[in-house]
């Protein structure tokens, strides 16, 4: 009897840790990095010199504005069993999530104290699937690995196909994401900047990535991928993993010092360290609360994470990656020549080009030189009129030819410059005309310019209208 109770004890206990391990966050990352640095010290002294470089952009420059960033993901899924190989569409959801975290478009941000929210940055930075993988070829962005190992930990056999992994993408064109079953209560890690090529990128529970299908609460909000890619980003845990001696440092100015990591939905104001009277940034993505509870980074994350994609910076050559566009289409139709533009006014023009043999239609990009941008049109014929354009602005535009053999690439951009608003001078003719027996005669078929020279004054004018045109018109323009 006694040995039944205790092998009945035994899977309660079993039972009782695997629920605590779906219901606390378990971040690898910090003992990852230690055993990696330790294994190699050149990872220790590469990021040491990293962090040099980012605290001399962050005291140097990092307020200067710059444009989105967009970063190509491959996600590797690897599983053991079908639960495992999540869907296509839990991979976009997760997508979805982070770009709406790094950009501040989480409607959930506005949960965020307003002590803080003053503090919380766009990040400027979106992901998207990859388009086109290592070979040049088209690719949905996603793997799938089947695999004999039926969970993996913080050891990196993921990553591998020689130890049931998936062998990471190139790390300079793009962040490798391995979705798989983690053991031992662990939902995600990532590798900080300066960890090996052949390992970079993140790992995450099927569980705990997006925010549909197989993604369970409390980790269902696609917050777990936010967390490990703000390490891969160089952010430390908003705690400094110092286990709540108040000494630690995430090497952020706005992050307030707090004790320990947060779990669960704290509740505001959390006092620690002495950082009354607004306490810990338990909302902040870096610490270790329920995704319901995460709503920002911080404008001192953003700048660290800036730093990495300037000259020098550990993710700059993501910069150049061909990786989140289409393979170029092979070039079976002529390419439009000899782009020209004609009857330019103030806000319209005339674009041509020669006719290319065997093409059907014509699609047309046009717009502002300083607009990123394009417009685009299509034509039957190779001109197209444009109206509606703004005075004394300089325009770009580029032709692509389509065949029923295929479409051609587009042509090099044409610069032209609507006219200026023509100055035209405007005498106070015809005075006096102020009262009705003083009206100046006007012949038919006239254009008139003559200014009214205040509010008061009134101006008279008469038309005689003949037998043989009883028709007119009369058009008044530029009135005060």
């Amino acid at each position: 009897m006694n040995k039944i109770f205790l092998i009945l004890l035994m899977i309660f206990w079993q039972t009782s840790i695997q629920a605590q391990e779906a219901t606390v966050r378990e971040c690898g990352t910090t003992e990852y990095m230690n055993a990696l640095e330790h294994a190699h010290p050149e990872v220790a002294q590469q990021r040491q010199l990293i962090e040099q470089h980012t605290q001399q952009f962050i005291q140097s420059n990092h307020k200067k504005s710059r444009s989105i960033i967009t970063i190509p993901v491959v996600v590797h899924v690897v599983y053991n069993l079908a639960v495992q190989n999540i869907s296509d569409a839990q991979i976009q959801s997760q997508i979805a999530a982070l770009n709406k975290d790094f950009r501040k478009l989480n409607t959930d941000f506005l949960n965020t104290p307003g002590s803080f929210q003053p503090l919380a940055a766009d990040c400027q930075i979106e992901f998207v699937l990859a388009k086109r993988d290592p070979n040049g070829d088209s690719t949905t962005g996603i793997t799938r690995t089947a695999t004999l190992t039926t969970s993996f930990t913080n050891n990196n056999n993921v990553k591998s196909s020689a130890t049931g992994g998936k062998d990471a993408w190139p790390a300079t064109a793009y962040l490798n994401i391995w979705v798989c079953k983690l053991s031992g209560g662990l939902i995600g890690y990532g590798q900080f900047p300066g960890g090996p090529a052949a390992t970079d990128g993140v790992v995450i529970s099927y569980k705990a990535f997006g925010t549909m299908g197989a993604a369970l609460p409390p980790f269902n909000k696609g917050r777990t991928a936010t967390h490990e890619i703000g390490h891969w980003l160089n952010l430390y845990h908003i705690w400094g993993d110092d286990a709540g001696s108040c000494n630690g440092t995430d090497v952020v100015e706005d992050t307030p010092n707090q004790g320990n990591s947060n779990t669960g939905v704290p509740v505001y104001p959390k006092i620690s360290c002495n950082n009354a009277p607004f306490g810990d940034m338990f909302m902040n993505y870096m610490d270790y609360t329920d995704d319901i509870a995460m709503t920002m980074f911080s404008v001192g994350q953003k700048a660290r994470m800036d730093a990495m994609f300037v000259p020098g910076g550990a993710k700059f050559p993501l910069l150049s990656s061909q990786g989140g566009m289409y393979p170029a289409p092979p070039v079976v139709c002529g390419v439009p020549t000899n782009l020209s533009v004609q009857d330019i006014t103030i806000n319209s023009a005339t674009l041509q080009w020669d006719n290319t043999p065997d093409a059907t239609e014509y699609t047309v990009e046009y717009k502002m030189q300083q607009d990123a941008s394009w417009n685009t049109l299509s034509s039957m014929v190779h001109t197209l009129p444009l109206n509606n354009l703004s005075n004394n602005t300089a325009y770009e535009f580029r032709v692509q030819a389509s065949c029923p053999i295929g479409t051609s690439a587009f042509s090099n951009a044409f610069s032209f410059s609507t006219l200026p608003i023509p100055v035209v001078a405007c005498d106070n003719n015809f005075e006096p005309n102020n009262f009705m027996t003083s009206a100046q005669s006007i012949t038919n078929d006239k254009d008139l310019r003559s200014m009214i020279g205040n509010a008061a004054d009134n101006d008279y004018y008469t038309i005689n209208i003949p037998a043989s045109k009883r028709n007119i018109k009369v058009s008044l323009s530029d009135l005060p």
